[in-house]
């Protein structure tokens, strides 16, 4: 009999299926991988042993939804495309008296021009959460770094066309535009179909496993439908914060 050898680097030979296995017996992994982690588990049945191998899974594919969870607002709620004005004119400068105090400036509102600001028609800023910008430029580090990591996105926008405007000037903490963070175009799933299918898509152009993707998404109906393929989702019901991506590291062993 050929020699098995698991993920915990037990071996199993011949000599020790007397010894060590019973009729029907299961293992599981020794290896000391965080109990957090995900396990992907097959089952070899060999004569009358059942061998189970424990693999954990690991993260490969980052899939962010756009609308209220990358950024704000949702494209149903700006009036018209997005466009780019100036710091000055939206703090009210040209406007304001001399004793009054400027606009705030928002948080998220970077942009790859200088002084300038996403905004609507009426002048409604559209920025970038937080935790997404920081979640996507540590990707970007991770990346650099030589992990082999992919971003996608699954998207249901009213308004495909302004994500990708919004796309090519919105940055990441890192100054990065997020054009350039999700520069594989076959993997920018934006249609009004099931999430579902946009991820059954994404399995087909990567080969990545279901198991070893990952999905942030603020509406929970979108997450429960994508979980039915073994895919780990994360509500973020308020955009996405710090706190969701580290629960995803944590999750995967990473943090």
């Amino acid at each position: 009999m050929p020699k098995i050898i698991d993920p915990s680097f037990r071996s199993i030979t011949s000599d020790s299926f007397s010894q060590d296995i019973s009729p029907s017996p299961s293992f599981t992994s020794r290896h000391p991988w965080p109990s957090s982690l995900f396990y992907l588990q097959i089952t070899i049945t060999i004569a009358s042993a059942t061998i189970i191998l424990t693999y954990p899974s690991i993260m490969q594919l980052v899939v962010f939804d756009l609308d209220y969870t990358i950024w704000q607002p949702e494209m149903y709620q700006i009036d018209g495309p997005p466009k780019l004005m100036s710091v000055d004119e939206f703090q009210g400068k040209q406007k304001r008296k001399s004793n009054s105090q400027p606009r705030q400036l928002p948080l998220g509102y970077t942009t790859i021009h200088q002084n300038k600001i996403a905004t609507d028609r009426r002048g409604t800023p559209i920025t970038v959460f937080d935790g997404a910008s920081h979640a996507i430029s540590e990707i970007n580090r991770m990346r650099k770094e030589k992990m082999d990591l992919q971003l996608a996105i699954s998207s249901r926008t009213d308004e495909p066309s302004w994500a990708y405007q919004l796309m090519k000037w919105l940055v990441a903490a890192d100054g990065i535009p997020l054009s350039k963070c999700f520069d594989d175009q076959n993997l920018i799933q934006i249609s009004y179909s099931d999430k579902y299918k946009h991820f059954e898509s994404l399995h087909r152009k990567t080969g990545i496993p279901f198991e070893n993707m990952v999905f942030f998404d603020n509406e929970r109906w979108n997450c429960q439908s994508v979980e039915q393929l073994g895919v780990k989702c994360y509500h973020t019901p308020n955009g996405m914060t710090r706190d969701d991506w580290n629960l995803c590291l944590e999750d995967f062993g990473l943090l």
